[in-house]
């Protein structure tokens, strides 16, 4: 299907530089008016031309937090925070790694802003410390690269892609929402799309039910007949309880498009390969590697068993307003988009959906409604959040298990992101986990990822999902339901390592899918032997 936001004129490539909200003292001038637009998240964006992304290596502790605090001070966009081992081929020599965008512009952009080349902002960057720290440069210019991408992808769209393809592109929100009612009507008693809530801005978010004996969609009322009929007989039928719950949740961050794209493949390789290929899609081939690594993720008894075992229910996008917002105006917008409050909200929307859970909510995100990672005022203050957040506490839905996708990185981790201090009561289960399925990834295309605690492996962070649903016994605002702990509670961020961050090509959509496939199925063996 013909994407409208993939056209030549490159929509992809549209972008932002990104202005800051405090004054700072600065070589150049960089100074800010408080309330002018301030960050990515404030006006349209016109293009990321000269943008970099560089990697910053950290020697300790002290260093990696004084690097984080100055960059949030300065408004830059971090794409990533790793911990040793966690930052590949770089961690032979360093104690973490920071991979940070660095913006310039122009001043049709921001007419409140100064003009800052990257250089500029490199040399503000590295003004609290006595020398420069290690760095190297993963991307030389993110506009060229987004513009290498739109070609390939209205090149391929352009040379009659089969309905087979569809995983082999990036699709929008109408794509997505037409994809998950195909799938509902090619295979019916086994998947249900449901709205589970709707956004500020109106739309819905859907959760796409999977397993088997669900029900389907009814069928239109027939004519009420005039003449009453008899109660039908007492049943005595007991009803069942709920199978265990699995919930997946992905594109929480509205740029991290992989993280949705896997989330489908994942549902419709689990479908086809219990059931079959959906109505009027050709069968994908599934062929070993040249390495000779089974691509193969089920057998179709394996499948059947997961459909019987469990009810799936997979949010592919969980932020639809900022998702929509990233295909039509900034590829690097993160947050949902509901106002924020008066001065600086004016102007900048947003907020980051995993900082907005009600646990150690705030404890390490910036207060500013410009930042990348603002909170919001109050724990689920946005729809999105309380949406998912009833859905994990339901009774109904007996949801034993969460996992979160996320990109970039190839980690699996576990509670607690909000401090290490804190014992995880169940981490020698999670660990070993989170390890097996490290090796099951493996196994597929040779991908290594790394598992470990949040905290351990990446940025600390307070309001995260998976920590206020493994830990908190604190419901949801403005519901009776009592908060109930789901022990296996899982963030994956998915490839790769830094060489395309969040703008992963879409050649590796179906490989990435391949992996999270494979871990995915082993988690849930895993888990179903535990609580079965």
């Amino acid at each position: 299907m013909r994407s409208p936001s993939l056209t030549a004129t490159g929509l992809l490539a549209l972008a932002l530089a990104i202005p800051t909200t405090v004054a700072v003292q600065a070589p150049f001038n960089l100074q800010y008016d408080p309330l002018a637009f301030a960050s990515t998240s404030s006006v349209d964006p016109v293009h990321f031309a000269g943008q970099k992304v560089i990697r910053f290596s950290t020697e300790n502790d002290a260093q990696h937090k004084k690097l984080l605090e100055q960059a949030h001070a300065l408004a830059l966009d971090v794409w990533g925070a790793k911990l040793g081992a966690a930052c590949g081929a770089d961690s032979q020599s360093a104690f973490g790694c920071v991979d940070i965008r660095m913006a310039s512009g122009t001043a049709d952009e921001d007419p409140f802003r100064a003009l800052a080349s990257a250089d500029e902002i490199m040399a503000q960057l590295m003004q609290p410390f006595q020398e420069n720290l290690r760095s190297k440069t993963l991307i030389e210019d993110l506009d060229q690269l987004l513009q290498e991408q739109s070609r390939s992808a209205e090149a391929s769209i352009q040379s009659g892609g089969k309905a087979r393809d569809w995983h082999k592109q990036y699709h929008n929100l109408e794509e997505i929402e037409a994809y998950m009612s195909m799938l509902e009507n090619s295979y019916p008693g086994h998947v249900r799309v449901e709205e589970i809530g709707k956004t500020h801005e109106g739309r819905s978010i859907l959760a796409l039910k999977l397993g088997q004996g669900l029900p389907t969609q009814p069928p239109p009322s027939p004519p009420q007949d005039p003449q009453p009929q008899p109660p039908p007989p007492p049943s005595n039928i007991t009803s069942l309880a709920p199978k265990t719950g699995i919930l997946i949740t992905a594109g929480q961050h509205a740029r991290e498009w992989i993280s949705t794209s896997t989330s489908l493949f994942f549902a419709s390789d689990l479908l086809h390969a219990a059931l079959g290929p959906p109505a009027n899609v050709t069968t994908m081939k599934k062929k070993k590697s040249r390495k000779g690594r089974k691509k193969n993720t089920w057998t179709r008894s394996s499948a059947l068993a997961v459909l019987k075992t469990f009810t799936i229910t997979i949010i592919p996008v969980s932020n639809p307003d900022g998702y929509t917002y990233s295909w039509t105006k900034n590829r690097m917008w993160r947050k949902n988009r509901q106002p924020n409050k008066f001065p600086s909200g004016l102007f900048c929307k947003g907020v980051d959906l995993n900082r907005n859970y009600g646990f150690a909510f705030a404890s390490s995100a910036l207060a500013s409604p410009c930042s990348e990672m603002y909170p919001g005022t109050t724990p689920f203050s946005s729809a999105e959040t309380t949406a998912i957040g009833r859905y994990l506490q339901a009774e109904e839905n007996n949801v034993r298990a969460y996992f979160d996708l996320h990109s970039y990185g190839q980690l699996m981790m576990y509670p607690f992101s909000y401090d290490c201090s804190q014992p995880v009561a169940d981490e020698e289960d999670l660990l070993e986990l989170a390890l097996g399925a490290v090796s099951a990834v493996k196994k597929v295309h040779g991908r290594q990822f790394s598992a470990g605690k949040v905290c351990a492996v990446y940025a600390e962070g307070g309001g995260n999902s998976i920590d206020w649903s493994y830990a908190s016994s604190e419901p949801v605002p403005g519901t009776e339901a009592e908060k109930r702990r789901v022990k296996w509670s899982f963030s994956v961020e998915l490839r790769d390592g830094g060489t395309y961050g969040f703008l992963l090509p879409p050649k590796q959509i179906i490989p990435a899918g391949e992996e999270v496939s494979a871990g995915l199925r082993y988690m849930l063996d895993f888990i179903g032997k535990k609580e079965h």
